[in-house]
Order: structure tokens, then C-alpha cells, then sequence
């Protein structure tokens, strides 16, 4: 008489504050772009210039990740996740948010590289904090779902950013703010994984630009139109 498999137990700990706090700050990278692509036209008008400089509101959030994901990496292993993480989260939302304040152009291209820095380590700082807590099946599920929240956010805020736009061409920016509460709560509850530091800093390197190009940096930098 044959027997059906045992049903599998879902492995993905929902209560753990770490995950939360992962996918969390998972979900706000997409307002970096695919909240903001939307309304380039707009703020085209608004800044008065050209469609090439308005598209340099896009460029200059994503060239600092190019060059500082491995130097984030770094800084994660010396500094800590969470004082990484926190920085890069309370950084990336003031800067965002100072937008609001209709600053000059460049100023405001000035404020976007600094969201780009900061959403480096952001990015970097989630992917390594799901390497440190979860293990074999676990991780993969985990970064499976937070693939997923990526791929969400990047599906469903530019209609978001689109309806911001149409109130003021600033509104989108005042939503850069919502980072502060995460910031909180990730200084609040998030702990520095167990165990040595060790020096070892070729070999994390690798694995983290590696797990960050494959599923986060594809997902993130590709999700804006060009206009």
C-alpha cells in the first residue's frame, strides 16, 4: 500500500524580526526608480530641462551602486549590519525627503547620488543579514521572498508614483520618509549576528556582490523605463 510524502512544513519564519526588517527595506529600493520613472516628463517641466537631464534623475541613483556595493560589503563586516543598515536607511530617506523642499537641480541630482550610496548599503546589508541568520533550504526560500518583494515593488509603485505625480511633482519624494520608521525598528530590534568576524574579506566579497548582482541589483536597476 503505497504511503503519500509527509506534507512539508513551511520553513519561512515570519515572526523573526531580522526578516522582517529585511523585507522591509527590501520593499523601499523600488521607490528609488520604479516610484519615480513615472513622473520624468513631469519633473522635466518642473526643473526645466531637457529629457537627458531629467533621465539623470534615474542614472544618479544607480551608478554609486555599481561602485560601492563591494565597498559597502566591506563596511558591513568591519562596521556591523545593523550600523550599516540603519545609516544607509535613515540617509537614503532625508535625502529623498529634502527633495520636497524644491532644492535647484543639481542639488537635487547631488541628494539622489546620496540616496544611491546609501541604497548600496541597504541593498548589500539585506542580502548578507539573510546569508548570516538563515541556512540551506531556509535561505533559499527567504531570498526567494524577498526576491519577491522586490519584484512587487518594482510592479506596483510606478502606478503609485504615476498618481503621486498628478497632486505636485514632489509628492513622490515625500514617500522616501516612510525609511525613518524602518530605521527605527531595524535599531530596535535587529541584532548583529553571533559568532567571530573573521578576516576574510576576499572571500565575503565575492559572495555578496555575487548574491547581490544575481537576484537584488538585476531586479532594482532594471525596473525603470526609459523615457
Amino acid at each position: 500500500m503505497a504511503t503519500s510524502d509527509p506534507v512539508r512544513e513551511p520553513s519561512i519564519p515570519w515572526r523573526s524580526t531580522t526578516l522582517q526588517v529585511v523585507l522591509l527595506s527590501t520593499l523601499l529600493a523600488p521607490f528609488s526608480v520604479a516610484l519615480i520613472s513615472p513622473g520624468l516628463p513631469v519633473f522635466r517641466n518642473a526643473f526645466g530641462t531637457t529629457d537627458a537631464g531629467a533621465s539623470l534623475l534615474l542614472a544618479a541613483i544607480l551608478v554609486p551602486g555599481i561602485f560601492l556595493s563591494p565597498v559597502m560589503g566591506l563596511l558591513t563586516d568591519r562596521l556591523g549590519r545593523r550600523r550599516v543598515l540603519v545609516s544607509g536607511l535613515v540617509a537614503w530617506s532625508l535625502a529623498g525627503g529634502l527633495i520636497v523642499l524644491r532644492p535647484s537641480f543639481p542639488v537635487v541630482l547631488a541628494l539622489r547620488l546620496v540616496q544611491g550610496a546609501a541604497l548600496a548599503g541597504i541593498g548589500v546589508t539585506t542580502v548578507t543579514l539573510i546569508g548570516d541568520v538563515f541556512e540551506g533550504v531556509q535561505r533559499n526560500e527567504v531570498l526567494g521572498i524577498n526576491t519577491a518583494v522586490l519584484s512587487a515593488g518594482a510592479a506596483a509603485f510606478p502606478l503609485l508614483g504615476g498618481v503621486l505625480v498628478t497632486v505636485s511633482w514632489n509628492a513622490p519624494f515625500a514617500t522616501y520618509l516612510l525609511g525613518l520608521p524602518v530605521a527605527f525598528f531595524a535599531f530596535r530590534v535587529l541584532e548583529e549576528p553571533l559568532g567571530e568576524r573573521e578576516s576574510r574579506s576576499l572571500v565575503y566579497l565575492r559572495r555578496v556582490v555575487s548574491a547581490l548582482s544575481a537576484r537584488e541589483a538585476i531586479m532594482l536597476y532594471g525596473s525603470a523605463p526609459v523615457i
